[in-house]
């Protein structure tokens, strides 16, 4: 008995699944069917419109006859042409939907021939009308046009160019500072240089206690440099401090985005300082070489700024181009 209902409950099973893929089968047909019967009456409708898109233009076209009244010579078209801005085309200015034939401009479409679906614009209609006197004077008139273009295109490029190049001079600090500025010495590096007789230039750059960043006092002034007179020590200052600045900006994106910079002088000796938002303050000083001994925490180890090599390492630490 458990073995004939097993068979039974598996035909019952079998007999269902038929079933359910014939049902299947037939609502994929039927859908089949709806799509075709859809995809035919879209066909149909289609055909329609362009059917009656093309009667509607062939009976502006008729319409628009009388204004093909212009003789032109053969050599530009053989019949008779109309005002391309007097014409329509499917209800709109024909001008708005047409190109010339002959170069495949889009612009000052002059003159058209519906029946051959022809136009023209009035640089090939002058073109095709002109005699041979008329044409090698016209090509003389361009030849004289395009060597002016390339002048005045050559003076722009020099005009550039000198403009580049005064930028260039501007920012470059050669141009501002002799070579033992940029390059000091082996004695200019050296502390006791001067024999504490010079001007030393010194740096700082760290967080002051603004009550966000971590503070642990005031930034360690490092040494740069020591000169033998203030105007070299300070033009040493103002290149260390726009040219080497620790956030690797050139010296015209510093002065451009610097939120705020403080000169000071104090017997002849200047002093800067600038904080952008967010970020350290940096300053640059000069002070006699007898006196920097005595600045808070100062140190006679050298800066890094101006070592290229150095700066690679340890400027990322520092905000590169994320301060201003």
């Amino acid at each position: 008995l458990r073995k004939s209902f097993a068979e039974e409950r598996q035909k019952a099973e079998q007999l269902e699944r038929q079933r359910r893929q014939k049902a299947a089968q037939l609502e994929r047909q039927r859908q089949e069917e709806i799509y075709r019967k859809e995809e035919q009456r879209r066909r149909e409708q289609e055909k329609k419109r362009q059917e009656q898109r093309e009667k509607d233009r062939a009976e502006e076209i008729s319409k628009q006859g009388e204004f093909h009244s212009l003789f032109v010579p053969k050599k530009v078209h053989g019949c008779k042409l109309a005002f391309t801005k007097d014409l329509l085309f499917h209800g709109t200015p024909r001008s708005y939907n047409t190109e010339c034939t002959e170069c495949g401009s889009r612009f000052n479409i002059e003159y058209t021939c519906e029946g051959c679906d022809y136009d023209i614009c009035n640089e090939c209609f002058k073109q095709k009308t002109m005699t041979a006197s008329e044409k090698k004077a016209d090509a003389k008139r361009k030849a004289a046009e395009e060597k002016e273009r390339q002048k005045a295109a050559a003076e722009m490029r020099r005009l550039q160019e000198e403009e580049d190049e005064k930028h260039r001079k501007k920012w470059d600090p050669k141009t501002h500072f002799a070579e033992k500025i940029i390059s000091p010495s082996d004695k200019n590096e050296d502390p006791d240089g001067n024999k504490l007789k010079g001007f030393t230039v010194w740096c700082s750059d760290g967080y002051g206690n603004d009550g966000w960043h971590r503070y642990e006092g005031p930034p360690t002034k490092e040494f740069d440099t020591t000169y033998a007179t203030k105007k070299e020590a300070n033009e040493r200052a103002r290149y260390l401090f726009q040219w080497k600045n620790p956030w690797g900006l050139g010296a015209e994106e510093f002065e451009n985005h610097a939120y705020e910079i403080d000169k000071s002088t104090k017997e002849g000796m200047v002093t800067y300082v600038t904080t952008p938002d967010d970020s350290t303050t940096w300053s640059v000083g000069v002070v006699p070489d007898a006196a920097f001994a005595y600045l808070d925490n100062a140190t006679r180890s050298r800066h890094y700024h101006d070592r290229e090599d150095d700066y690679e390492a340890t400027a990322g630490s520092f905000g590169v181009y994320h301060c201003f």
